[in-house]
């Protein structure tokens, strides 16, 4: 945790600069994070298009660009298309199309990854010791008023489900698999069938262990494959199939650090079909036992999609309520739950471990078909468990009606009040539905019955489509700032995150800036704060889009380049940016589910193999403007 507190003065380099911080509530168009191309499908982009943009001008535009179309990603993730390109230029076909006034957005088809430390391991039989998280949560108290109700749709998002397993739900759905087609009926990976039953698995039938909410309907959707990787197109796809079939709950453990648009777009689509997304918040806090591919060779980058707006991010603590070590935290973390917290693959401790199925070919004796494993990964799927009790009691909850039950039901955790590292606190199931019973009115309406047959009508979710607060936009600029070619590395505070003191000189600097995007003239500025700091509100999106050209605007593609926010919460000065690299462009996204109050924003490069960063604090109130 101390690696990522800021107390440190960040270094200079050769280069103009001047950006824009926006708070909104979407993605602003043509924005485009800082990936490699290991963070993408290659030979593949997405491209989603402005309205009215009709088949003939798109197909102009493939031709004039020589690229290929797979129409079929239309209908499954919304108004987005698959185009093929030459491996090697996917990214200079993307900024040329982001050119283009007929296209709203264009991006790699950017590769997601299960969020879990997994070796399962086999451990003690005795499934009832090793679901010590059920009674740290509360679940077994909860039990008393609702073990769940068919009409409560969870969906789980991941690498599919054992169909066949002694332990499967009662009400289980096979939805379809977008990795090889058809419907879901194994799951090569152990992922899936592992955050399932954490949900849903079967209660009081002599096996095994026994899900949160064992009485909802448990939907699965495959979008990863048999090594956990799949694609922000497949997830997209997923998450509108869930929604459009009646989730009322949709669990993704799964994440990368790039914000794509294509999923984006799906959760916010799903938030308006009335289903709440729960996701994992990423294991990059500090080191783990098993490397994990999603973070990108940093700590603590931010995830998506649990930074999403419309999303509740899950963080994991370890059996004595402390964050576990490789939790990520952040502003936009907006509850905990246990996720186990091992100091090695050869740990034996069940209580640092959390216990779930898995298919039976990746079991071993003693446990047979079921596995520990640790990580956000099972915290998720504990609140989504929680989750689908609260709407048994009342499903009339909207999802922001059902975020407001879990966050303000939580145990608080560390300082007093919301925190960036447990955010409201430990979900808490029994405080949960009593809650959502004191929620109900007197003479609610009853709802018709569900029909729980996998080929069933799309149902419509039983509330009323969320209308989720209007958020004006709020600019301010930085000052801009040149710096000599030669530049002196101070000695950074104890635990930052900066490079080993050196000096670094560069003869002939190439001139660079920062180019500051074009604001829509349909937002609204709703004011400007002073230097000492913006104060977005609860619910805002924190928003910082910069694009690297040199003087003569030209793109700069070999230049690594991240951005990132210096914040204060709690008494404490915090870092959050995405340093992964990439080809001249950077995007941080993130939503403010605590007070907090924006100091800087934060420009780094990767210059001759060391990464050095400017400090950029905001600028004064009257130099603020309109768009």
């Amino acid at each position: 945790m101390s690696s990522l507190k800021v107390g440190v003065r960040w270094l200079s380099t050769a280069i103009g600069l001047s950006l824009l911080l926006l708070i909104q509530s979407a993605l602003p168009s043509q924005a485009q994070p800082t990936l490699g191309p290991a963070d993408y499908v290659p030979g593949e982009i997405l491209v989603g298009f402005r309205p009215g943009v009709g088949l003939a001008e798109r197909t102009l535009l493939y031709r004039s660009f020589g690229v290929g179309a797979e129409p079929s990603a239309s209908s499954a993730a919304g108004d987005v298309v698959k185009l093929k390109v030459n491996q090697g230029e996917e990214l200079q076909t993307v900024s040329a199309l982001m050119r283009q006034r007929s296209v709203r957005f264009a991006e790699p088809n950017y590769v997601y990854h299960k969020i879990g430390v997994s070796n399962l391991m086999p451990n003690d039989p005795v499934f009832a010791s090793h679901q010590w998280y059920l009674e740290r949560i509360r679940v077994p108290s909860a039990w008393d008023v609702t073990t769940g109700d068919p009409s409560v749709r969870v969906a789980v998002i991941d690498s599919g489900f054992d169909v066949e397993h002694p332990d499967r739900p009662t009400n289980l759905l096979s939805g379809p698999d977008f990795v090889t087609g058809g419907n879901v009926l194994t799951d090569p990976d152990g992922h899936g069938t592992h955050v399932s039953g954490i949900i849903a698995a079967a209660i009081n039938n002599g096996v095994g262990i026994a899900g949160v909410a064992p009485n909802t309907t448990l939907l699965v959707i495959r979008s990863l494959d048999e090594q956990g990787r799949g694609t922000g197109l497949d997830l997209a796809r997923g998450v509108r199939w869930a929604a459009d079939n009646g989730a009322r709950i949709i669990n993704l453990s799964q994440g990368g650090t790039a914000p794509s648009y294509t999923v984006k777009d799906a959760i916010d689509y799903a938030a308006g079909k009335g289903a709440l997304v729960v996701a994992a918040s990423g294991n990059c806090g500090e080191t783990i036992p098993v490397p994990e591919e999603s973070c990108n060779s940093t700590i603590n980058p931010i995830i998506y999609p649990a930074s999403f707006p419309n999303v509740l991010a899950v963080g994991a603590t370890n059996d004595r309520d402390g964050r576990a070590r490789y939790s990520e935290y952040g502003p936009y973390v907006a509850l905990v739950a246990p996720g186990g917290d091992p100091t090695s693959n050869r740990d034996s401790d069940p209580t640092h471990w959390i216990t779930s199925t898995v298919p039976g070919s990746l079991g071993r004796p003693p446990l047979g078909p079921y596995a520990q494993v640790a990580g956000t990964s099972q915290a998720a799927p504990q609140v989504a468990g929680v989750a689908g009790l609260v709407l048994s009691i009342n499903p009339r909850l909207s999802p922001e009606e059902l975020t407001a039950v879990l966050t303000d039901s939580a145990r608080d955790l560390g300082p007093a009040g919301r925190d960036p590292e447990f955010g409201a606190g430990l979900v808490d199931a029994l405080a949960a539905v009593r809650a959502a019973q004191q929620s109900l009115t007197p003479t609610p309406t009853p709802t018709a019955a569900v029909s729980l047959t996998p080929t069933a009508t799309p149902l419509r979710p039983t509330s009323t489509p969320v209308s989720w607060r209007t958020r004006s936009t709020v600019y301010l600029p930085f000052a801009a700032q040149r710096f000599g070619a030669a530049v002196s590395t101070p000695t950074p505070a104890a635990g930052a995150p900066s490079p080993t003191p050196t000096r670094t000189s560069s003869p002939t600097p190439t001139p660079l800036a920062i180019d500051v995007q074009p604001v829509p003239s349909s937002h609204l500025v709703a004011g400007c704060w002073a230097a000492t700091g913006v104060r977005p509100e609860v619910g805002d999106e924190l928003f910082v889009i910069a694009r690297l050209l040199t003087s003569a605007r030209q793109s700069v593609p070999d230049t690594q380049f991240a951005v990132g926010v210096r914040y204060r919460s709690r008494g404490q000065t915090w870092y959050l940016g995405n340093r992964t690299g990439g080809t001249g462009q950077a995007a941080l996204s993130f939503s403010v589910n605590e007070p907090l109050a924006v100091d800087a924003v934060t420009l780094a490069f990767n210059l001759d193999g060391r990464w050095i960063a400017n400090d950029l604090p905001l600028t004064s109130a009257n130099e603020c403007r309109e768009g």
